[in-house]
């Protein structure tokens, strides 16, 4: 699945990586998408402040959710497919049910933007990053969990879990990318290496490395120590946007402001040529 800066979706088949085919597009208008633990639905996050909830056929499966009073940046589904959380530049995070309903009232705490939000993988939790540079920790009834994490010296772009739930990973403006303890503290030093933003973050389906993205153009896989597990992988000629681990975790997926999708190995060669044809950034 491919978000284009013209808010289109697109989904692919990549079964052959060296012959990727679009199964259809999604006229969605939207930041931000994600598809159900099932891939029976995908949510989408909008320009115009509301969510949509889609089959992978490509038709709507409820009404636009209303709510957020701005953009929507970050959609995520609970891990039992359940629940959607999303979070806007009004400040919030908001948790609904698949009919678009509001789960709880929304989740207030940062200062401005929410980029990026996420569920525990027991779905107890969301977490949530934003442009005050805090990363926050809260229950579904939208408390929260903990006190606000800080380090970052800018706006947190991207967070995730670890497969165990024990640690957040969390990418900023600041150029460093971050690992907390679920109480918010430093479980290691903050990884330092892009020359510039970072973009996007992911942990392996293991856990035990972490692949970032940034404005740096390059693709980089880490320790959990923050040590490089590879060198830079090169290739994008504009930032990468987006990173996420194959379900096996042997493969890397990036998509870049070139308008590319990229595939890679861990070591950083590339596992296919990249995937072109898009418009703008991919998500």
């Amino acid at each position: 699945m491919v978000v284009n800066r013209s808010g289109r979706i697109d989904l692919l088949d990549v079964s052959n990586p060296d012959r990727p085919m679009k199964l259809r597009e999604l006229q969605a208008n939207a930041n931000d998408a994600a598809f159900s633990p099932g891939g029976d639905y995908i949510v989408s996050g909008g320009k115009d402040g509301r969510l949509r909830l889609w089959t992978f056929a490509g038709e709507p499966a409820a009404a636009p959710f209303p709510g957020h009073e701005g953009r929507v940046f970050g959609v995520a589904f609970s891990p039992g497919g359940e629940r959607i959380a999303s979070g806007g530049d009004d400040g919030s995070v908001r948790l609904w049910t698949l009919a678009g309903e509001p789960a709880a009232a929304p989740f207030r705490g940062h200062k401005d933007w929410v980029y990026s939000v996420a569920f525990s993988p027991d779905g107890d939790r969301v977490a949530s990053g934003g442009s005050d540079g805090s990363v926050r920790l809260w229950t579904l009834e939208g408390q929260p969990a903990a006190e606000p994490f800080r380090g970052h010296a800018g706006g947190v772009n991207s967070l995730a879990f670890s497969s165990d739930g024990d640690r957040i990973v969390s990418a900023g403006s600041d150029a460093t990318i971050r690992l907390w303890t679920l109480a918010g503290q430093p479980a290691a030093a903050p990884f330092q290496g892009h020359r510039g933003g970072v973009n996007c973050v992911a942990f392996s389906p293991g856990g035990d490395r972490i692949v970032s993205g940034g404005r740096d153009d390059t693709v980089r896989l880490w320790t959990l120590a923050g040590q490089p597990a590879a060198a830079p992988f090169q290739g994008h000629e504009l930032g990468v946007n987006s990173v996420v681990f194959s379900p096996g975790g042997d493969r890397i997926v990036s998509g870049g402001f070139d308008r590319t999708l990229r595939l890679w190995t861990l070591a950083g060669q590339p596992a296919a040529a990249p995937f072109r044809g898009h418009e703008g950034q991919d998500q």
